[in-house]
């Protein structure tokens, strides 16, 4: 099975891979956002690791943003949530930035010294 590519996004399989699971992989999209609609994810198993290629997968899916697009998606949220929502999250990423760069700093001091 080596160098079979799956296609596939947006499936939250785990576990043993069996050959319905890859016929579920194979038939899947990736149906994100407007611009990435139909475009297709490859992960390709090698030496038949399909186990290794579903965690692969997996991790394409998360770093994409599908599960927190879908849990968006569940329910309808009106404007002043969404704004609140908005805000709360520009100022988790905005603290991270500052620890980023305060560790970035720490670290520079310890090596100078």
């Amino acid at each position: 099975m080596s160098g079979v590519l799956l296609r596939a996004c947006g499936l939250g399989l785990t576990g043993a891979a069996s050959t319905s699971a890859i016929s579920k992989l194979q038939n899947a999209f990736v149906t994100a956002g407007s611009s990435y609609r139909n475009m297709a994810v490859y992960v390709e198993v090698k030496e038949n690791r399909v186990q290794q290629a579903l965690s692969e997968l997996n991790r394409l899916r998360n770093d994409a943003g599908l599960p927190d697009e879908l849990r968006k998606r569940r329910y309808y949220i009106n404007g002043s949530d969404a704004r609140f929502l908005r805000d709360k999250n520009a100022y988790k990423h905005a603290v991270g930035a500052v620890v980023v760069e305060r560790i970035k700093w720490v670290m520079r001091r310890k090596g100078t010294k």
